[in-house]
């Protein structure tokens, strides 16, 4: 019993244990924006929107080169997790997420 219980946390803090990003405008672009799974449809993202990374870019996972100019726009997979957009699954530009402790 003992091991199967300590297999069940171990395995929901692997599962669960994402990023927390906060999504919000930065510099000249007034409003963050992220796309469907699809690629068919974009939303607009109200500032401070709450989201948990489920996939990051492989940019940020792996060693290459880094343009940061065109690097920025590089999207990674986000679960909205407040607001009129909660619960949707978007990709969303690196330029909008920002990580809070």
């Amino acid at each position: 019993m003992k091991k199967f219980l300590l297999f069940t946390m171990l395995m929901s803090t692997l599962l669960f244990a994402k990023d927390i990003v906060y999504i919000h405008a930065y510099a000249t672009y007034p409003c963050p924006s992220g796309k469907d799974l699809k690629g068919k449809g974009e939303y607009l993202i109200p500032n401070n929107t709450k989201g948990v990374v489920l996939q990051w870019n492989k940019k940020y996972t792996k060693k290459g080169s880094i343009f940061a100019q065109a690097d920025m726009w590089v999207e990674s997979k986000v679960k909205i997790l407040n607001g009129p957009l909660k619960g949707k699954i978007l990709m969303i530009p690196h330029i909008y997420l920002f990580l809070k402790k």
